[in-house]
């Protein structure tokens, strides 16, 4: 072990003997070394900034009931409009969530009074994949389609401020939970929409984000390289068929799928 590994194993202890058992983490959760280095890792190992943003977290979890999130059934309206799936592994383990982003139409809820439940589905969609990881795993794959965008998208305002508090969620709740993003079919416009979020994420998450435009050649290719054939979706190269990808329609006709989580 070199002496880096050396002072972050120390700064760990450091910090787990931080944290208090039954004030807001579990026993499980300060004897958790993967757990626990995420915060350090997002705070780049400044021990009093990570016990802070940890603190924060479960303050926030807690208030919003987020430990239970998971018994809650969305509307079917909302589960049609948002659609996601998350029912295989790439090939280190994590499991993947397929998103097609581009294709939800969340101001059918930010601009009708319902910002809080699209926030909440969002942040279970979020809890759901980190339900899904089994250790040796650590973290989660995303698979975005940008397939659909838009000006649109950028132009509801509403739907554009609740995902963005979503993305800021994402950073500052789910530190490194994330380990690859490839998002596909990522059209011209799409450069207006990254120039927005791009400084809300971590130089981290920026790290393992790999954006493709429709050239399914480049992308299928590199999907291959992480996820199996038989996994992966006929729509992504791969031999699957899937409940989701294959029956999504047009972004003007709407769409008709179940989610899979």
């Amino acid at each position: 072990m070199n002496s880096g590994n050396e002072n972050h194993k120390l700064l760990l202890e450091e910090f787990r003997s931080q944290v208090s058992v039954g004030d807001f983490l579990s026993d499980e959760m300060v004897k958790d070394d993967a757990f626990l280095m995420r915060w350090l890792i997002a705070r780049d190992f400044n021990v009093d900034k990570a016990l802070v943003m940890l603190k924060n977290c479960m303050t926030w979890r807690k208030d919003y009931q987020i430990d239970s999130i998971l018994e809650w059934e969305p509307p079917e309206d909302l589960k049609k409009a948002c659609p996601y799936e998350i029912t295989f592994n790439d090939r280190s383990g994590r499991p993947v969530l397929l998103f097609p982003w581009a294709r939800w139409t969340p101001w059918d809820f930010t601009d009708h009074g319902r910002r809080d439940e699209y926030l909440k589905y969002s942040y279970q969609m979020l809890e759901k994949c980190v339900a899904a990881i089994r250790k040796p795993a650590t973290q989660f794959t995303l698979i975005a389609d940008s397939d659909g965008f838009t000006f649109r998208h950028m132009s509801r305002v509403k739907a554009l401020e609740a995902n963005l508090e979503v993305l800021r969620g994402y950073e500052c709740r789910y530190p490194e939970m994330m380990g690859l993003a490839i998002a596909v079919n990522c059209p011209k416009v799409f450069s207006l929409l990254f120039a927005v979020i791009k400084p809300l994420m971590s130089s981290r998450t920026q790290e393992k984000l790999e954006l493709y435009d429709s050239n399914s050649a480049k992308w299928m290719k590199r999907l291959v390289h992480y996820i199996p054939e038989n996994d992966l979706p006929e729509k992504y190269g791969g031999r699957r068929m899937t409940q989701i990808m294959e029956r999504i329609e047009s972004p003007q006709q709407g769409c008709d799928i179940e989610i899979s989580a």
